[in-house]
């Protein structure tokens, strides 16, 4: 799975190629949930840190299954689901030692120039990824695909701001 997730990353592989399966999905789902916990606990505790990741969760699968329903692709929801969250795995894994650098980078009172821009770029990479797998995922162009991974972003991004604001 590995190599799917990998390939899915490098827009090679889509979610149609992911095996329709409960236990793959139920790995996936915690390993998911396992990296958007260790990432969350650079900035919140224990506790909070794990609402984080599963309001993360919660947000992906519920986002994700409503615009397949809209589309009446229900069907595609187990493999779209695996797809977005290996996806977020690997992604997850790359950023976790830039996100560690930045925090030393801030601590040490360094300017964080150039971890800043690997950041953006694994941010710009993580969309094209996301709108890859709902294009497909949703039958719809790529431009539409984008438009609904910013959107996901966004909600995203404002309802952890509400629920775990920055201090």
């Amino acid at each position: 799975m590995l190599r799917y997730f990998i390939a899915l990353c490098l827009l090679r592989a889509g979610p149609a190629d992911a095996p329709p399966s409960s236990g793959l999905l139920t790995q996936t789902l915690l390993a998911y949930l396992g990296i958007g916990w260790l990432i969350s606990m650079l900035h919140l505790e224990f506790a909070n840190g794990l609402l984080s990741s599963l309001v993360d969760t919660v947000l992906l699968i519920g986002m994700t299954g409503g615009l397949l329903a809209v589309r009446g692709y229900k069907s595609r929801l187990q493999q779209t689901l695996i797809a977005l969250m290996g996806a977020g795995i690997i992604l997850g894994i790359l950023a976790f030692p830039l996100l560690l650098w930045l925090e030393a980078a801030q601590q040490a009172e360094i300017p964080p120039g150039l971890v800043s821009l690997l950041l953006l770029s694994l941010m710009i990479w993580s969309l094209a990824v996301t709108a890859h797998i709902m294009r497909q995922a949703l039958s719809v162009s790529f431009t539409v695909g984008i438009l609904v991974a910013v959107i996901y972003a966004l909600v995203s991004i404002r309802v952890m701001d509400f629920l775990f604001p920055p201090m």
